[in-house]
């Protein structure tokens, strides 16, 4: 990088020196001037082709992303070099081999595929070459399937699914309903709602570190403890966030905002609300732009928060940090109705939204649209869906398992996640199971809970595994491609 510096340092210094050797005003010493400047821009050009061109470098800048997880049967998110440098031929060589089914391009590093079987996390180290030498570089692959291979809430057990088994600790979980996973901070949240709290968790530890709601004390679970307050919660639902961190306080008709940048579990700022952290009224005013009714789900994208408005049949979304509305999805535009399927069964209605995710690849939003047993996607700024999962296409339909249990149906659903593929999870809450649809497919390619069957719909199929799923209500997938899967029904969330 210290080259790169001299050579602009360079070609600085050749302009500078040209330029204040320009200084007259006669005709031919202006046409002399004008020859100089031609020469010193040859001459700019000549030393920028030789540092460019004429120096080979070791490949000492070329890096992986370190940890992937991928899935078999499942085409996984190509694993490409990060080259630090504009150009240069290099070689890649891998050790020990990839996985059946993936396989790596040797002349630009790219790994791509499709697993075939099932593997333990395993560092590879690849050799990286060119006419100046050559550097090893390594990086972590994991393959799983649906069997999960952790588990939170259950003392590490697959086989139990009691609500706070062992008490109301650092460990337990009752009713579930959402994980985010923040991967800058190797943190994740656990959405506790029967114990109305929020647990935050270390990158690879299944006790809680931290708590939110419950004034401090891991031990404790009584909806706003201490009273409603900007320290309480009642029965949250849901957890989102970049600088801010979001909670879907369903049970207080109220969203809280928390600092990101701090361990404070005390929010700033309050919607749904009127701005006051010590009410919890539905609708508080009227149905309003600033007015919630049960929220129920939240996501950001960066600048801007969705929520699920789920009482008044709409999702909202908020610019920058204001907490009053700027875009209604689900009621025609109108800030101050909240009529279900309001029009009839549309692309525009909603009945009881559940969950929402803002996709930051397409610059879209799924919205979980849980009474109409459908889930939709909404391009750019639109409020009208232009794809549907669950009903086979149509958007004037809304019966569950339309046209029976398969993989393009589903019942009551309550939450859906994307992956770096830009593919699509949905938890199918009524058929106890949870589906990955590949990018721009609305047919299930693969599904948990079941037993590999999309025609069943079993709570704990086979009986309390790590198979099995009972009432999932969300879904999610970090930065690294791992699963995560609340298994509401069973007060556990299971990690594949």
């Amino acid at each position: 990088m210290k080259i790169i510096g001299i050579r602009k340092l360079l070609i600085i210094t050749v302009l500078v020196i040209s330029l204040f050797g320009q200084c007259s005003s006669s005709d031919e010493e202006e046409a002399a001037n004008a020859q100089r400047l031609r020469q010193s821009f040859f001459t700019m050009y000549l030393l920028d082709s030789l540092f460019r061109y004429s120096f080979t470098f070791p490949p000492y800048a070329i890096y992986y992303l370190t940890d992937n997880v991928f899935y078999v049967g499942l085409k996984i998110t190509d694993i490409s070099p990060v080259n630090l440098y504009s150009s240069g031929a290099y070689t890649y060589q891998i050790s020990p081999a990839l996985p059946s089914g993936l396989s790596l391009n040797t002349s630009t590093g790219v790994i791509s595929g499709t697993p075939t079987t099932t593997q333990a996390s395993t560092t590879y180290s690849i050799t990286i070459s060119n006419s100046a030498g050559s550097n090893k570089v390594s990086l972590k692959i994991r393959i799983g399937n649906t069997t999960a291979s952790g588990v939170y809430g259950q003392n590490g057990s697959f086989t139990t699914s009691t609500a706070n088994n062992g008490g109301v600790t650092a460990n337990s979980l009752n009713n579930p309903t959402s994980f985010f996973n923040v991967y800058y901070y190797s943190d994740s949240y656990i959405v506790d709602s029967g114990n109305h709290r929020v647990l935050g968790f270390s990158s690879t530890s299944f006790t809680a570190k931290s708590v939110t709601g419950q004034g401090g004390s891991l031990s404790s679970n009584t909806a706003n403890n201490g009273g409603v307050s900007s320290t309480s919660l009642s029965s949250p639902t849901s957890f989102s966030g970049y600088s801010q961190y979001y909670v879907a306080d369903t049970g207080n008709n109220r969203v809280l905002a928390y600092s990101a940048y701090s361990s404070s579990s005390t929010a700033s700022t309050v919607y749904g609300q009127a701005g006051s952290l010590s009410s919890s009224t539905a609708n508080n005013g009227g149905v309003s732009a600033s007015s919630l009714n049960a929220p129920a789900g939240v996501t950001s994208d960066y600048s801007s928060l969705y929520v699920a408005d789920t009482g008044n049949n709409r999702v909202l979304k908020y610019s920058s940090t204001l907490t009053t509305a700027s875009i209604v999805y689900g009621q025609n535009g109108s800030f101050s109705s909240s009529t279900a399927n309001n029009g009839g069964v549309s692309a525009s209605s909603l009945n009881a939204p559940s969950a929402v995710f803002y996709d930051s690849t397409n610059s879209g939003l799924y919205i979980v649209d849980k009474a109409n047993n459908r889930v939709l996607y909404y391009s750019s700024s639109s409020t009208t869906a232009s794809m549907v999962f669950g009903q086979s296409g149509s958007y004037s339909s809304n019966s569950a398992n339309n046209g029976g249990i398969s993989a393009d149906s589903l019942s009551a659903p309550s939450g859906v996640a994307v992956d770096k593929n830009k593919g699509v999870y949905i938890a199918d809450t009524g058929n106890n199971r949870v589906l990955y649809y590949p990018s721009g497919s609305t047919t299930a390619t693969k599904v948990f809970g079941q037993n590999g069957s999309f025609t069943t719909a079993t709570a704990n199929n086979g009986g309390i595994t790590a198979s099995s799923l009972n009432a999932p209500v969300s879904v999610s997938v970090d930065y690294s491609g791992s699963i995560y899967i609340i298994d509401s029904g069973n007060n556990r969330v299971l990690l594949y």
